[in-house]
C-alpha cells in the first residue's frame, strides 16, 4: 500500500528496535498526523525489488536504501523542491546500440575515429604538419620528380628539367623537304633572300637587267643560239636551233630549246602557212611558235603579227624567204642573221641582178625590194668587170665620188681591165642602192642580206 506526503509534512524514520521500519508524519505543530499515515502501514517496506535491464535488485530489509549513481556521460539532478530526479546525457556517448535522436557536441578533445589529411593522421589531440610530399601544392621551387623534355621530327634533342633552373636543349636538325624561311638569309646578286618573300634582281655584274615585261614586242630583239634555216625544196624549209627566245602578246618571254622543225608551205596551220596559199613573187616570214600544243614553225605574209594556230601563244620571227614568179621558194641558206641565195641551177640559175651596163658614169637608183626583204639591214653584193675598159660602182646613196676619188671614194667598184670580180656589203639606207658604170660589160649582183631580227 502506498502513501502520500502532504505539503509541510516531515517524514521521520524510526531508529528504535520497536519502531523498525515505521514511518510517521509530523504536522506543523510537531504532533503526529495520524490521518496521513494509518497504523496499518507502519510495517510496510518502501520497495521489495527493482528490475534494471533484466537484473532484479531486491530490498534486503525494510531499512534498505535504493541509491541512483550516474554513469559515464550521465548526469543526475535531484530536485527536492519538485520532488523529482532528472537523468540527462552529458558529453559524448562512446557508443550506443540505437538512438532515436542525438545532438551534436559543441566541442571535443579527441575524435572518436582519427582522420587522414593529405596522408597525415589526425585525431585532434595534437597539431600536424602537411608537407608537399604529403599532397599537391599550387606552387613549388622544384619538382619532386625531374621530367625530360624532348624534340622529335626534323629537329631532335632533349633536356632534363626539375624547375630549379632554366634548361637548354641542344638541337640536331635533319634536312627538311620544305621550309617557309631559311635559317640564314642568302644574298642573290646583292639582294638579301631568306625565302619569306619574293625578291627582284635588278642587276647582274653591276649592270641593270632589262626584263621582257618592261619592253614592248617591237623593242625586244630575238635571242637565239646556233640558228640555221635552209630552203630545201619549192615548198619546204628546215629550222634548227639550240635555243630561241619567244614572246607573247603581253611581252612575256619564254625560251624553247632543241628546235628541229620542218616547214611545209602546202599546208595551213602549225608547221605550215598561217593562212591562204603561197603567192608569186612575194616575201614571206618564218616564225618559231610555242604554246600548250608544243613547239612548231609557221610562215606568214606578215612580218610582225602572224595568225597563230590554236594552242600557240608565244612566237618570234627567225627569217624571211622569197617566192619566184611560179610561187616557188628561192633556195637560200641562213646562219644567225646572215642569208645567202643558193644558185641551184633550177629555180635560180645565177646570181640575182641589181643592175648591168653603162649609166654613162652617173649614179642611178636601183630598187632592191625584190632582192632583200623589208626587214634586211645589210645587202651582200658583188660587182664584176668583163670589159677592157671602164668602171662599175655600187653605193648606199648617190653622194659618193668617182671611182678615182681619193677624198670620197665609193664603198665598192672595179676599174681594171678584163674579168675583175669584187664582193662586199654595206648597210642599207633605203630600199634602193646606187649603181654607176661607163661600160656595157659590167654589172652588180645581190648575193644575200643580213636580217634585222
Amino acid at each position: 500500500m502506498g502513501f502520500v506526503l502532504q505539503a509541510n509534512e516531515t517524514v521521520i524514520k524510526s531508529q528504535g528496535q520497536d519502531d523498525y521500519g515505521k514511518i510517521v508524519a509530523l504536522g506543523n505543530d510537531g504532533k503526529l498526523d495520524s490521518s496521513v499515515i494509518p497504523d496499518s502501514a507502519t510495517t510496510q517496506n518502501a520497495f521489495s525489488s527493482v528490475v534494471v535491464n533484466g537484473t532484479t535488485i531486491a530490498a534486503g530489509s525494510q531499512a534498505d536504501t535504493l541509491e541512483l549513481e550516474a554513469g559515464t556521460n550521465i548526469e543526475l539532478t535531484a530536485d527536492a523542491t519538485n520532488e523529482k530526479v532528472t537523468i540527462a546525457v552529458t558529453g559524448q556517448v562512446a557508443s550506443a546500440a540505437q538512438a532515436d535522436s542525438a545532438t551534436v557536441a559543441d566541442s571535443a578533445t579527441k575524435l572518436a575515429t582519427a582522420r587522414t589529411i593529405n596522408g597525415v593522421a589526425f585525431d585532434g589531440t595534437a597539431d600536424i604538419t602537411i608537407t608537399a610530399a604529403s599532397g599537391s601544392t599550387d606552387t613549388a621551387t622544384k619538382l619532386a620528380t625531374a621530367r625530360t623534355i624532348s624534340l622529335t621530327g626534323d629537329a631532335t634533342g632533349s633536356a632534363t628539367f626539375d624547375g630549379s633552373a632554366d634548361a637548354s636543349i641542344s638541337v640536331d636538325v635533319t634536312s627538311a623537304d620544305t621550309a617557309t624561311k631559311l635559317e640564314t638569309a642568302r644574298t642573290i646578286n646583292g639582294v638579301s633572300f631568306d625565302g619569306s618573300a619574293d625578291i627582284v634582281i635588278s642587276q647582274v655584274d653591276g649592270k641593270d637587267i632589262v626584263t621582257a615585261d618592261k619592253l614592248s614586242t617591237a623593242q625586244l630583239s630575238i635571242a637565239f643560239r646556233n640558228l640555221k634555216i635552209q630552203v630545201t625544196s619549192n615548198t619546204s624549209a628546215t629550222i634548227t636551233a639550240d635555243a630561241i627566245t619567244l614572246i607573247d602578246s603581253s611581252s612575256q618571254a619564254t625560251m624553247v630549246t632543241g628546235v628541229d622543225l620542218t616547214l611545209d608551205t602546202s599546208a595551213n596551220g602549225a608547221n605550215g602557212l598561217d593562212t591562204d596559199s603561197l603567192a608569186a613573187s612575194s616575201w614571206y616570214y618564218l616564225y618559231v611558235i610555242y604554246g600548250t600544243s608544243g613547239t612548231a614553225c609557221l610562215m606568214s605574209a606578215s612580218a610582225t603579227t602572224p595568225t597563230l594556230p590554236s594552242g600557240y601563244t608565244y612566237y618570234s620571227r627567225v627569217g624571211a624567204v622569197r617566192t619566184n614568179s611560179s610561187s616557188y621558194l628561192y633556195r637560200m641558206i641562213q646562219y644567225g642573221r646572215s642569208v645567202q641565195y643558193i644558185v641551184d641551177g633550177t629555180i635560180l640559175t645565177g646570181s640575182r641582178s641589181i643592175a648591168s651596163g653603162s649609166t654613162s658614169g652617173a649614179y642611178v637608183a636601183c630598187s632592191v625590194s625584190s632582192l632583200v626583204p623589208p626587214t634586211a639591214s645589210k645587202i651582200y653584193y658583188s660587182v664584176q668587170h668583163t670589159s677592157t675598159a671602164g668602171f662599175v660602182i655600187l653605193a648606199p646613196n648617190a653622194n659618193y665620188g668617182a671611182i678615182t676619188s681619193t677624198t670620197n671614194p665609193p664603198p665598192s667598184g672595179a676599174n681594171i681591165d678584163n674579168y675583175v670580180h669584187s664582193s662586199g656589203e654595206f648597210l642599207l639606207e633605203s630600199t634602193s642602192v646606187y649603181y654607176a658604170a661607163n661600160n656595157a660589160g659590167v654589172s652588180a649582183m645581190c648575193r644575200g642580206w643580213e636580217d634585222n631580227l
